[in-house]
């Protein structure tokens, strides 16, 4: 990069893409805005290309924790609830993705879980956590994020059969 501004463009539709993502509040988005442009300068000097890792997959990794750091510090709540929009509001490649792989029999299935099971597969697959972060959102074990999270893909796979 040659300067700021590069760095800086590189990374924009990332950081609006995550706080639309975690549904931060309108009247906050401009201070998680910033916090994440200062993490993207401090982080960019410790970027080693030699690891074979994309710069921009780099910085949107560093973006989406300075996200999630800001949510837990201002003790904000992250929806785990899935939003299920009507077919008529889909267009283009949505409705391809939903006649190939039946997304509403999916989201249905999940509904039918047990309130763990789904909490914990919203969160690794709808909010991309970790299951360690599941573990610290949910105060319960890691163990036990790992159980509810097999227990819960195998009874969606027992309903889609």
């Amino acid at each position: 990069m040659k300067d700021n501004k590069d760095l800086i463009s590189l990374v924009e539709k990332g950081i609006y893409y995550f706080i639309n993502h975690y549904s931060i509040n309108y009247q906050d988005q401009q201070d998680v805005y910033n916090n994440c442009i200062i993490k993207i300068l401090e982080s960019y000097p410790e970027y080693d290309s030699s690891r074979g890792v994309p710069l921009n997959y780099y910085l949107m990794a560093k973006i989406r924790g300075e996200v999630k750091k800001w949510i837990r510090k201002n003790n904000r709540e992250i929806p785990t609830q899935i939003n299920i929009q009507k077919e008529s509001d889909w267009g283009g490649p949505a409705e391809q993705f939903e006649k190939k792989f039946n997304t509403k029999m999916l989201l249905t299935a999940i509904g039918k879980l047990s309130g763990r099971q789904r909490q914990v597969l919203t969160l690794k697959y709808f909010h991309y956590y970790t299951y360690k972060e599941i573990a610290d959102y949910l105060s319960i074990n890691y163990q036990t994020v790992v159980k509810h999270h097999n227990r819960g893909v195998s009874a969606l796979r027992k309903k889609i059969k």
